[in-house]
């Protein structure tokens, strides 16, 4: 029997959520090309799916799933600790559909270290892990029917194996795939 990847799965839940937001056409969804920082370890990149609803008390909820990792980072050329981080995260926004949007986050999700592959070094750390993480930061929406921009910074609730740098921080491009540019 075939796995499916993580990537595949978010796919599929993209498509879910772009049906259901066309029947219901004041749904936000929007995609994020994100970067991340650990303090003093490695950067990591990846992408998040973001989903919001007038009924999820005026926007100011929402939600994300995503996929962040080293190999798409610091592991791209190098013998660097290969880290995959699948997320989900709750945000509370304070202005909401605003320029200035600043926000708290609750992450929670996956920690895999790829041992196979890591650098000799990286052998000893536990291979999965959860992950829990408070967070904030703000959303500058630079246009914000179409995206903007998302800084933030994070604290590890739950330490990854050993590594003794909680603090991260986030930079993100969002992009509104429902947005009609034409209004």
């Amino acid at each position: 029997m075939r796995k499916i990847n993580f990537g595949t799965y978010l796919l599929f839940v993209y498509v879910v959520v772009c049906v259901h937001t066309k029947a219901v056409s004041k749904s936000a969804l929007f995609v994020q090309l994100a970067s991340q920082k650990t303090q003093e370890l490695y950067y990591e990149n990846g992408f998040l799916v973001e989903f919001t609803h007038p009924s999820l008390w005026k926007e100011r909820i929402q939600f994300e799933a995503g996929y962040i990792s080293t190999r798409l980072g610091s592991a791209l050329n190098s013998e660097a600790f290969l880290i995959d981080e699948y997320l989900i995260a709750t945000s509370l926004h304070f202005r909401p559909q605003r320029k200035f949007d600043p926000y708290l986050q609750i992450r929670s999700g996956i920690w895999h270290h790829d041992p196979g592959v890591s650098a000799e070094w990286a052998q000893e750390f536990v291979e999965t892990e959860a992950i829990l993480a408070l967070a904030g930061g703000f959303q500058w929406n630079i246009v914000p029917k179409w995206g903007g921009l998302d800084l933030g910074l994070g604290y590890q609730v739950l330490e990854k194996s050993d590594l003794q740098f909680p603090l991260f921080y986030h930079i993100g491009l969002r992009f509104n795939l429902g947005a009609r540019f034409w209004d």
